[in-house]
C-alpha cells in the first residue's frame, strides 16, 4: 500500500548573494555557507562559487538574477559605488516586482 502521508517536496527559495570587492566577498561566502544551516528552505547563489567552470557565466548569472525574488547584498565602504552590484540589484528588483 502506498504511503500517502509524506509531505510534498517544496522547492527552495533561490537567494542571490550580491557582492563586489575582497571584503564583501568574504562576507558573501560566509552567508552562502551559513544560511542553509539555519534556513533549510533556501538555496543561496554566489556567482564565484555556483557557476561551473566552463559554463557561460553571463547566461547563468542572467538566469539566476531573473529567477531570484530575494537577494542579500553585501556592501562595504569600498563597494558602495559598484556598478555591478547596482546592476544585479536592479535586475532582481525588476524580476521580483
Amino acid at each position: 500500500m502506498p504511503d500517502d502521508t509524506k509531505a510534498p517536496i517544496v522547492p527552495k527559495l533561490p537567494v542571490f548573494i550580491s557582492w563586489s570587492g575582497a571584503q564583501a566577498d568574504l562576507v558573501a561566502k560566509g552567508f552562502r555557507q551559513f544560511l542553509p544551516d539555519i534556513l533549510n528552505g533556501i538555496e543561496p547563489f554566489l556567482s564565484e562559487s555556483d557557476i561551473a567552470k566552463g559554463a557561460r557565466w553571463r547566461d547563468v548569472l542572467t538566469t539566476r538574477l531573473h529567477t531570484s525574488s530575494c537577494a542579500i547584498v553585501c556592501l562595504t565602504k569600498d563597494s558602495l559605488e559598484s556598478t555591478w552590484v547596482a546592476f544585479e540589484i536592479g535586475t532582481i528588483s525588476r524580476a521580483a516586482g
